[in-house]
């Protein structure tokens, strides 16, 4: 037999979940203050094989026998949205480990918007949509009149 002291220090370990219409109890199993993890690239890559969409997947398993805490065997990865939605076996794709994709697709990514010739074009344009505007110094001007007049308006 077990005593009572026992028996409920050893049921305060456990979730109860609670009744409909409730909310779980303040850190609790799913409480408000848990942090979600991001993943960047989540909906806006796509898989190989089937063309779906990647969504982030979480895998909770243990990495060794002896592993204790949650931080231990917790991976994150991107599969396919037939892989995630459908049936895991609906495409030949495997997950895609997260901490491996999101440093490639980065890289790629910098590598394109800052290139020398990428930055020198959005610079001409910027410089093209000023020199289009041939009335703004005439607006700028107007609107600093219109300011000191105000501020005398006020002041007065």
């Amino acid at each position: 037999m077990v005593s009572p002291e026992l028996w409920s220090a050893a049921n305060s370990f456990r979730y109860h979940r609670p009744h409909r219409g409730n909310s779980w109890p303040e850190g609790g199993k799913h409480s408000k203050d848990r942090t979600a993890q991001y993943h960047l690239l989540s909906r806006l890559c796509y898989c190989d094989y089937c063309q779906a969409k990647l969504y982030a997947w979480t895998r909770r398993r243990p990495a060794s026998a002896y592993a204790m805490r949650a931080e231990d065997y917790v991976k994150y990865y991107y599969v396919c949205q037939k892989k995630r939605s459908v049936k895991y076996d609906a495409c030949e794709a495997g997950a895609i480990w997260r901490e491996a994709l999101e440093p490639v697709v980065l890289d790629h990514v910098l590598g394109i918007y800052l290139a020398p010739d990428h930055i020198m074009r959005l610079v001409e344009q910027a410089n093209n949509s000023f020199n289009s505007r041939p009335d703004l110094e005439r607006e700028i001007e107007a609107s600093e009149r219109k300011l000191a007049t105000l501020d005398g308006e006020l002041q007065a």
